[in-house]
């Protein structure tokens, strides 16, 4: 699909993520494994790193002291260095896991996407950046790697990103038979152009099935955070938690290398897409909306799939809970609130 070789996405999730016992938790060796894994790859695929100087930024914990490191590649775009698009997925994991799903999987995908894309590179550049830190107890602090990535790199370097993009659990089929070949994309309520993008069908000759889901139907559970909360568009995918989240039985054997190809093939459009996007209209990512303004537009395309034919944004939202439950057993989404949903 698109050249994405499923060998090289599995090679990549066994590298961190088998065998089993290994676990790349701070303060494991797993974790400095990891950093060394994922610094070779990008060096040997010829994608420079962030500042030109280095791949990693390391920091220190304020919470317990743990020595972390984000990792950062920058893939040159032909025409404009700016603003960029950002590509990236959080590497870590906790210790009662291998993380095969989580994160491996996505990890895999950046990797191979931004090889694609460095030989192949659009107008603008791209920053790679496979985060530390994204699991409890760092999650949504401020030591998560991509809140202090962001604050410490892009925002303190002036860095303009267009649209950041996130991946996490992206290895898995939906456990709902009917469903299998679904991924969650969140954060199109804050763009016209992205939901334009969507309607594209980028997903058109692949197996797979892009599920356009507001961002407060869930909250915020992925290193996209850090940009929602400063005011940017964002695209986050994911399969959403399995019954394996977290646990130990998360091993490479249960991934599906032909579901990380495809996902990996929809991201590398995307981005295809909103860079050319880009060229044409330079502020067209901007933040120009919200889920008031855009809930016709998502019971439009879901109406195959909800319950109900939504006539309001409180019928859309109420219908959302039993295709949630399908798509996400893990249970986000089963629990928000309307206001909770508007404010996001």
């Amino acid at each position: 699909m698109n050249g994405y070789d499923c060998g090289r996405l599995l090679g990549h999730a066994r590298a961190l993520a088998d065998p089993p016992s290994v676990r790349r938790n701070p303060g494991s060796p797993g974790h400095a494994a990891a950093i060394a894994y994922l610094e070779a790859v990008l060096r040997s695929e010829g994608i420079a790193p962030f500042d030109g100087v280095s791949y990693r930024y390391a920091y220190v914990a304020q919470r317990d002291g743990a020595a972390l490191t984000n990792l950062a590649a920058r893939v040159r775009g032909g025409r404009a260095a700016e603003p960029l698009l950002l590509l990236g997925a959080h590497f870590d994991h906790l210790s009662s896991s291998p993380g095969a799903d989580d994160n491996a999987a996505a990890v895999a995908i950046v990797l191979e996407v931004a090889r694609e894309l460095r030989a192949q590179p659009p107008a603008h550049d791209v920053a790679i950046v496979l985060y530390d830190a994204e699991e409890p107890h760092y999650f949504r602090t401020a030591d998560m790697g991509s809140l202090r990535f962001y604050r410490e790199v892009l925002a303190a370097r002036a860095e303009r990103v267009a649209l950041p993009v996130v991946l996490d659990l992206c290895g898995h089929d939906v456990e709902d038979e009917a469903l299998a070949d679904s991924i969650m994309l969140m954060g199109l309520e804050r763009s016209r152009t992205l939901r334009a993008l969507f309607d594209r069908r980028l997903e058109s000759g692949l197996p797979l099935h892009p599920i356009p889901v507001p961002n407060g139907v869930t909250g915020d559970v992925s290193d996209y955070h850090a940009f929602r909360v400063a005011g940017y568009p964002f695209a986050f995918l994911t399969c959403g938690r399995w019954s394996h989240y977290h646990r130990a039985s998360d091993t490479v054997s249960r991934l599906r290398p032909s579901k990380m190809a495809a996902v990996a093939a929809y991201v590398e459009r995307l981005l295809r897409a909103a860079d050319a996007a880009l060229v044409g209209r330079p502020g067209c990512l901007e933040v120009d909306g919200d889920l008031t303004d855009s809930w016709p537009w998502f019971a439009a395309r879901l109406k195959p799939l909800l319950a109900v034919d939504s006539t309001s944004v409180e019928e859309l939202l109420a219908s959302y809970r039993p295709l949630m439950r399908r798509i996400d057993p893990g249970g986000w989404g089963n629990n928000y609130t309307l206001a909770d949903v508007l404010r996001a």
